[in-house]
């Protein structure tokens, strides 16, 4: 198996959640492949106040950087809480939107769709979008991973999502894989995978656990802990903390794909 994926993968990109203008700077000086830009104050996709999407956008320009900038939406059961008129930078690259507080609901994968259906209403068309699933399906209130797993197929047969992002809702330490057997994760993750979208991995990750998030053959790993001053996620993005972690993501990979490629 490792073997086959080995043909495939290629290194993931990592992508750092930022709250403000200043850990933008970090973020990128430590080595970020995508900004995503949240308020963790307000929960795992907390949507940032659009002072500060409009300070962060600033700064981007400011720098001259290429790099692409995700927003957090927050949750589906949440957008009534926004306003109509908001409307996503123009600038600005991918936008993910939660299934917390779903879980109850049969229905759950019209109601994705329509929510989404309203937001592309106020983004330019060069966004892609990611949809956010939790491991810690019962503490999120989430659909469960089977039923998602069961719907992905629907879900992912036309153009309207363009990933899958599977992360933690509670943010207590506990990672992703506390609540989630890796085969299954895998398993999702292939489905996602072979449809031709993205598959992204977040939830507490942290550098000892790498090998792990690796098997999973993510194309996006995000963090946001890993990458804050001593490890606290109220704590800023430190750009030495980005970079450990992005180095022994690194070598990890080649550990796990390049190596045994070349010893064959």
């Amino acid at each position: 198996m490792d073997e086959l994926r080995s043909l495939h993968v290629s290194p993931p990109r990592l992508l750092v959640s930022v709250r403000d203008a200043v850990e933008v700077a970090a973020a990128i000086e430590g080595g970020c492949d995508i900004l995503d830009v949240k308020d963790p104050k307000r929960g795992s996709l907390g949507r940032a106040d659009l002072r500060v999407w409009n300070t962060i956008t600033a700064e981007m320009q400011k720098l001259a950087s290429p790099i692409p900038c995700s927003a957090a939406l927050g949750e589906i059961i949440e957008e009534t809480e926004f306003a109509d008129a908001l409307r996503l930078p123009l600038c600005w690259n991918f936008a993910k939107l939660g299934t917390a507080g779903l879980g109850r609901d049969d229905n759950w994968q019209s109601r994705v769709a329509d929510a989404q259906s309203r937001w592309r209403q106020r983004a330019s068309s060069n966004y892609r979008w990611i949809l956010v699933v939790y491991a810690d399906a019962k503490l999120a209130g989430s659909p469960s991973l089977t039923d998602v797993r069961d719907r992905l197929p629907e879900l992912l047969s036309n153009d309207s999502w363009d990933g899958i992002l599977i992360d933690t809702f509670t943010k207590n330490g506990s990672s992703l894989f506390d609540f989630v057997e890796s085969s299954q994760l895998i398993e999702l993750g292939e489905v996602v995978r072979q449809s031709g979208k993205l598959w992204c991995v977040a939830g507490s990750l942290r550098a000892e656990i790498l090998p792990e998030v690796l098997s999973l053959c993510p194309d996006i790993v995000g963090i946001r802990t890993a990458g804050c001053r001593d490890g606290r996620r109220d704590q800023p993005i430190v750009a030495d903390a980005v970079k450990q972690f992005r180095d022994a993501m690194q070598i990890g990979f080649e550990e796990k794909f390049i190596s045994p490629a070349v010893q064959r």
